[in-house]
């Protein structure tokens, strides 16, 4: 072969080449999109069973706080009281509550409303008692040991011989 007949080839051989290189590489990204769809879609899915499994999660723990708040309600003048102990009554509303002698040791209270209540000689050792309104209450020989009161509101109470 001459010289100008083999760049000829040479050329020619590039040119498939490229032209094959070209057409993998557009099938490969092809592919890659599809693959990549896909994984688009099951991440779509995914996010929304775990929206789902979170909906019925905070749905479970509302149902539970709202048996917690009737238990409450329901026995807040029986003597002597029910044990409350670490039940989650965070955010509830339980205005004008008589709770007098009850145990709420451990009790989750945060956020909320016992405002006019009579706590007086209850037991809230170690409870979480974070913004919670205690205004008006009567407090007298109630052990709050190791609660947490942060922002609690405890202005008019009832505090004889109370223990903090």
């Amino acid at each position: 072969m001459d010289v100008p007949g083999e760049w000829l080839v040479i050329g020619a051989a590039i040119s498939l080449f490229s032209a094959l290189l070209t057409t993998l590489l557009s099938e490969i990204l092809q592919h890659l999109r599809e693959k990549s769809k896909y994984a688009f879609e099951i991440q779509k899915l995914l996010t929304q069973e775990e929206k789902k499994f979170e909906i019925e999660l905070r749905r479970k723990k509302l149902e539970e706080k709202n048996q917690n708040i009737q238990l409450v309600k329901k026995y807040h003048d029986l003597e002597p009281k029910p044990d409350l102990s670490g039940l989650d009554l965070s955010e509830s509303a339980l205005r004008g509550v008589n709770l007098r002698g009850a145990n709420l040791t451990g009790t989750d209270l945060s956020n909320a409303d016992l405002s006019f209540s009579c706590l007086a000689h209850a037991n809230f050792e170690g409870a979480l008692l974070i913004n919670t309104n205690l205004s008006n209450c009567d407090l007298s020989r109630t052990d709050f040991t190791n609660s947490n009161l942060t922002g609690a509101n405890l202005v008019d109470t009832i505090q004889n011989h109370t223990i903090f």
